[in-house]
């Protein structure tokens, strides 16, 4: 099924585009759209529908050239109360980008700007007296758009809700395979190594002829220092899924939630280590993580930038926001601002949060030493 879902991704805003345009010549040929010259009308139809092919890659030119389309429709005397497939043409492009597009409130001011003229030329030039209802009809107009543009926008909501949830559950996953990990650590292991070497003393003092117990306290010592080797394999294991490397990619899962969000979001990924040491790498992650999760709990930002580069033997990483900002003078406190200076402390980097500039923006940088484990 995996063609299917491929193919629906790449083809299904091209196929509602084409039978949107069919319906709508159909409509305009058949002269179940009234009003205008028929040729003019039918291109005006067809440019509008065709638009819904770019709703998801190019969600604003689409509201644009949707809206426009049934501007220029009522201008040429189409009546708009008889024509379906632009109507539905334009909802969609709305809908749309309420959900994608990563300026939503431009795309729905575009469209209210769009839409105004259509109802101002079906009024024509109206004396003073028909003012009321000239602005009854354009704010009715505004609220429709709106509506639409609420409807993909609450999905976008959900989505990132589900997305934060996602985030939630795999960091509660991954802070409880640590502390199995320190369980194990601090009880198994050291109770099995105690048992290995009470075996060995008890080995050491048997005399030589006691043979058969010398034998059995041999492969109690020998399985317990293997099991202590297996142990410290599943730990290491244990750490590595839930700490994972620092990488492009894995920077770029943990940004995903500000795209969802609608943020505009500039990451800049500049000649990290090939290798690099498991705790660099896991605070480094925590970092980026805990970052955007301020910015979407508290920031109130449009956009987002974050950098990650080595300088010399140091791991360089920095997220910038333009939201509203802690305010100048204002030391940002909390949990999860704590965790991470901890975390990369721990591993002898430092954090410095604070204004991106005064009373605008908030600013993360972090510094981490590369040590040994890097590799070039």
């Amino acid at each position: 099924m995996s063609w299917l879902r491929r193919w629906v991704t790449d083809y299904l805003d091209l196929l509602i585009a084409l039978v949107l345009t069919a319906v709508g010549q159909a409509e305009v040929w058949s002269g179940l759209v009234q009003g205008g010259p028929r040729l003019p009308v039918a291109l005006l139809v067809g440019i509008g529908t065709l638009a819904v092919a770019l709703r998801r890659s190019h969600p604003i030119t689409a509201v644009l050239v949707t809206c426009g389309s049934m501007t220029a429709q009522t201008a040429l005397g189409v009546d708009s109360d008889t024509a379906f497939a632009p109507l539905m043409a334009a909802f969609l492009a709305i809908g749309t980008a309420g959900y994608v597009s990563s300026r939503p409130l431009v795309a729905l001011i575009c469209a209210i700007g769009a839409v105004w003229p259509a109802v101002l030329i079906s009024h024509g030039m109206p004396p003073a007296t028909d003012a009321i209802h000239v602005a009854g009809d354009m704010l009715y107009a505004a609220i429709l758009v709106s509506l639409s543009w609420l409807v993909g926008r609450g999905f976008a909501v959900g989505r990132l809700q589900r997305a934060l949830s996602q985030e939630r559950a795999a960091a509660a996953a991954a802070q409880e395979r640590l502390r199995i990990a320190r369980d194990v650590h601090d009880i198994v292991a050291h109770s099995i190594s105690v048992m290995a070497l009470h075996a060995g003393g008890a080995r050491r003092l048997l005399h030589p002829d006691q043979t058969q117990a010398i034998q059995a306290l041999e492969v109690v010592e020998q399985t317990g220092r293997q099991a202590l080797a297996e142990i410290g394999q599943v730990l290491s294991d244990l750490r590595s899924v839930a700490e994972p490397v620092l990488t492009p990619a894995s920077l770029d899962r943990a940004v995903e939630p500000l795209r969802v969000a609608g943020m505009r979001v500039r990451l800049t990924v500049d000649d990290l280590p090939d290798i690099l040491a498991e705790e660099v790498g896991a605070a480094g992650q925590r970092v980026v993580r805990e970052a955007v999760a301020n910015v979407l709990r508290h920031a109130h930002a449009t956009a987002v930038e974050v950098t990650a580069g080595v300088d010399g033997d140091r791991l360089l990483i920095e997220i910038v926001d333009d939201g509203t900002g802690p305010g100048p003078g204002i030391e940002p406190a909390g949990h999860g601002l704590v965790g991470m200076r901890e975390r990369v402390a721990g591993v002898g980097g430092t954090v410095r949060v604070g204004p991106a500039s005064p009373g605008r923006g908030f600013r993360v940088d972090a510094t981490l030493p590369l040590g040994p484990a890097r590799a070039r």
